[in-house]
């Protein structure tokens, strides 16, 4: 595989100008917020990407005419003439790049310059050579006892998700949990700092797997949890002093809540727990 790279490399650049030997200086300039290259070697490169970067497939200007991150595409392109460097100037091999990072993370990629560099990478990453692996901060508590996730996955091309299918693509993701935390700004919700490896490689697979099982990454707009509970320093924890006085649910009151304003019974009762406040709450029974 990696002869027929070498020889496509003599076949498409047979000569290269001595004017660009330079060209690549920038690659390893490190700047706030921009793309390097971590390890440069002569056919391949790992590069570090930050968040709101791109890894992009195909030509940019006919499937992403505007977007609002960058392209990794754009920065490698100018980083590496065309005349020494003709494959990461090709969309028709994804300008190098063998496997993706989400836009909203950060981290490594692999990629290659040259298509001997190409074709050892995709013969590794084809052949479970490659291993990689994921730092992800979800939401709630995730145990120890969920160490692989294997469920098959679809992907919705409308709203470019994907979700788990019985009937979908095999899926494999490896997952360890490392510590847990209580996050400042909502300090009842209890998050888990987790190391991922992932097997398989499909469509946002990490994001898709965590999710079904109600632990999606914090901050994550695209998978977060559909349902959001209320939690408030007094408001949540007065609810659930009431449920558990009452045995049944109760509705927090709020005025602002336009036309909920009208209560059958108002409660008013004064909590000896510390940190607890007099709070009115809405109660529906007999």
């Amino acid at each position: 595989m990696v002869d027929l790279g070498r020889e496509v490399d003599r076949m498409v650049a047979p000569a290269g100008r001595k004017d660009d030997e330079d060209a690549a200086e920038c690659l390893d300039l490190q700047r706030q917020g921009t793309p390097y290259a971590m390890i440069n070697l002569p056919g391949i490169m790992v590069i570090f990407k930050p968040e709101n970067w791109e890894v992009n497939r195909g030509d940019p200007s006919v499937h992403r005419p505007q977007v609002e991150w960058h392209l990794l595409s754009d920065w490698i392109t100018a980083a590496l003439p065309s005349t020494k460097y003709p494959l990461v100037h090709a969309c028709e091999f994804d300008f190098g790049f063998v496997h993706r990072l989400d836009v909203p993370s950060s981290g490594l990629i692999m990629s290659a310059k040259t298509f001997a560099g190409h074709a050892l990478l995709r013969f590794q990453l084809d052949t479970y050579e490659l291993h990689r692996e994921y730092i992800v901060l979800v939401i709630n508590p995730l145990g120890p006892e969920r160490g692989v996730i294997d469920d098959r996955l679809s992907k919705d091309n409308i709203n470019m998700r994907s979700f788990v299918n019985p009937r979908g693509t095999p899926a494999c993701t490896r997952i360890k949990t490392l510590s847990f935390a209580w996050p400042i700004v909502d300090p009842d919700v209890l998050t888990s700092l987790i190391s991922v490896k992932i097997h398989t490689g499909r469509h946002h697979q990490i994001r898709a797997h965590l999710t079904h099982y109600q632990h999606p990454p914090a901050a994550d707009g695209k998978y977060g949890l559909r349902t959001v509970i209320l939690k408030d320093d007094h408001i949540y924890g007065d609810m659930m002093w009431f449920e558990n006085f009452f045995g049944r649910p109760v509705v927090p009151y709020f005025h602002e809540s336009g036309p909920n304003r009208k209560m059958d019974t108002k409660l008013s009762v004064e909590l000896s727990q510390p940190g607890l406040q007099e709070t009115a709450f809405t109660y529906h029974g007999d």
